[in-house]
């Protein structure tokens, strides 16, 4: 009986199994393995293995990395002094750079040629001889007149181009032909004072009483026509040294104007001290406003209209030179043609 119920048991079991594998599709070996691959999902939730679906592989745990702020504290402190360059919060711990010997020198290269308190070997020369016609008068020196030797040679002074304007010279010129124009046209330079400066404020008021007496002497020596005065300051130093007053009046008789002085004023005036006579009437004096680009209180064209009389004046004595030069050519012709006529009249000659 026992063997009946088993071997029944086993046809049923067989029966089933035969039923089961005909409805299911036959699987691969790749299913088989699939089926115990990694699901987050619960094994509730799993879906049917009849329509199987194969969830997305998960991105593997991220490695947590320190972070290079984490690395270091966030307060950062030190045992420095503070005058010894202390590090701050926020500030990174790198040490400071130190300026190397080629940024010391390029910063030194564009600092000052000179400190105040170093003293600058001037270049510049007076162009002074007899018989001159005119004579220009400057304050000093600035640096690149210094330096170079050529009186106005800063690009922004308008020296040079204002005496062409005015009339003073027939053309434009440079600076560094001022040796040129005592032979041209009579024209000498020179200032009051000798010593360089930056700024005309940094002379004394000691420096420009001496060279008054010096500028005096100067023209008195080689007795130029006239002497053109450049800047009303120069003008005011030399008005002390020669009435003896502490100060020019601003307003009123005896103000100052621009143009040709009082005779009794003129540079290198001299007078013999026992007799009072006057031995010479001086050089007609004329005060022009300062060409510096620094003169900011006048226009250009108001310079160039203040300088215009001596322009005019200079140019009526540059026509007279030159007749006198062609006068003195064709005498020279002459001279000479005799002398050769009378070599051919007499042989022996």
């Amino acid at each position: 009986m026992d063997i009946e119920i088993e071997e029944h048991t086993e046809l049923n079991l067989k029966s089933t199994r035969a039923n089961h594998s005909e409805s299911v599709p036959r699987r691969s070996f790749r299913d088989h393995v699939l089926r115990f691959g990694y699901s987050t999902s619960s094994p509730a939730k799993q879906l049917s293995q009849d329509n199987p679906v194969f969830p997305p592989a998960q991105p593997t745990s991220p490695v947590l990395k320190r972070k290079r702020s984490q690395a270091l504290p966030r307060n950062v402190t030190s045992h420095l002094d503070p005058a010894e360059g202390s590090i701050q919060e926020g500030e990174s711990p790198t040490p400071k750079r130190k300026s190397t010997p080629r940024s010391r020198k390029a910063s030194s290269a564009s600092a000052s040629p000179a400190s105040p308190g170093t003293p600058i070997i001037s270049k510049l020369h007076d162009t002074l001889c007899p018989n001159l016609t005119l004579v220009l008068i400057g304050l000093n020196p600035g640096i690149m007149t210094a330096n170079t030797g050529h009186p106005y040679s800063h690009p922004s002074n308008g020296f040079w181009k204002i005496l062409y304007s005015s009339g003073i010279t027939p053309i434009q010129h440079r600076p560094q032909d001022h040796p040129l124009l005592p032979d041209l046209y009579g024209i000498g330079n020179t200032n009051i004072c000798a010593r360089p400066s930056r700024l005309g404020s940094e002379l004394t008021k000691a420096e420009l009483a001496e060279g008054a007496k010096i500028l005096d002497d100067k023209i008195a020596t080689y007795r130029p026509e006239a002497a053109c005065i450049s800047g009303k300051g120069v003008w005011e130093a030399i008005w002390i040294y020669k009435t003896g007053r502490k100060k020019m009046p601003k307003d009123g008789k005896g103000a100052f104007q621009y143009g040709w002085q009082d005779d009794r004023l003129r540079l290198g005036r001299t007078v013999d001290a026992e007799s009072g006579e006057v031995v010479w009437e001086g050089a007609m004096t004329f005060v022009a406003p300062s060409t510096s680009g620094l003169n900011a209180g006048m226009r250009p064209a108001e310079k160039e209209e203040a300088w215009r009389p001596i322009g005019e004046w200079m140019r009526k004595k540059r026509e007279q030179r030159e007749m006198k030069l062609e006068t003195v050519k064709t005498e020279q012709k002459m001279t000479n043609g005799v002398a050769m006529a009378t070599q051919d009249l007499d042989p022996f000659v």
